[in-house]
């Protein structure tokens, strides 16, 4: 997810704060609190978004602007028949267009 986020900043010219904080593009901003100072979650999330951000990590995703996760859906959006599917990791189908 962290690579989509970077991804869209690069192909958008956008910040990281406008991409994540769009309207319905992460489950996550939708929560009543944005709150994740758990310990260890918070911290591993700090190394992971350093990592991707600064391009110190491989994008595994190969270049995707989007995800879903199928199985917490009844329906696939629109979307992923416009979108070419770059790859399955664990529960998320990852796309880029």
């Amino acid at each position: 997810v962290a690579h989509v986020i970077r991804n869209r900043v690069i192909s958008s010219g956008k910040s990281v704060t406008e991409v994540v904080m769009k309207a319905h593009q992460f489950s996550y901003t939708q929560r009543t609190t944005l709150d994740i100072t758990e310990g260890d979650v918070y911290s591993e999330a700090l190394v992971v978004s350093a990592k991707v951000l600064s391009g110190l990590s491989k994008d595994t995703t190969k270049g995707s602007t989007h995800y879903v996760a199928p199985k917490r859906l009844k329906k696939m959006p629109a979307w992923t028949k416009k979108l070419t599917e770059t790859i399955a990791i664990n529960n998320h189908k990852f796309y880029r267009g």
